[in-house]
């Protein structure tokens, strides 16, 4: 039994039971659906058949794709960019890999400045390279 207000292990904060088909790892704990990422992925969950973790995942990759290289963390004597990267692994045309990414590339584009054509990519109020 986990204390109040924690979600269980293999669940998220709203409660929503993860499982993961035989020999895959196990679903993210608590820590995953902390803060404004947590929030936003439980938020959508209810109304799509995407993935609750593919939806955390490319919206922490999404967001690091705006932020950019020009922050970073010191950790010791190293910078760490927010940039990330993310492999979503599913069933072709059946795991709803894309359909997390739509979710996702809808918030970041009221950014302004965030490509959503699916992919992630560089702003486009970015100088272009010749």
């Amino acid at each position: 039994m986990s204390e109040p207000g924690v979600a269980a292990p293999g669940t998220t904060a709203a409660g929503r039971v993860l499982t993961a088909p035989p020999g895959w790892p196990a679903p993210p704990g608590p820590p995953a659906w902390q803060g404004m990422a947590g929030m936003i992925a439980e938020t959508i969950a209810p109304h799509t058949e995407a993935d609750p973790v593919a939806i955390v995942a490319q919206l922490l990759v999404g967001a690091g794709a705006i932020v950019g290289r020009g922050a970073w963390l010191c950790v010791e004597a190293t910078r760490h960019h927010p940039n990330e990267f993310v492999v979503l692994v599913g069933e072709s045309a059946k795991a709803r890999k894309g359909s997390s990414w739509d979710h996702v590339a809808r918030i970041l584009a009221f950014r302004g400045s965030f490509r959503s054509d699916r992919r992630p990519g560089p702003a486009t109020d970015c100088p272009r390279r010749g």
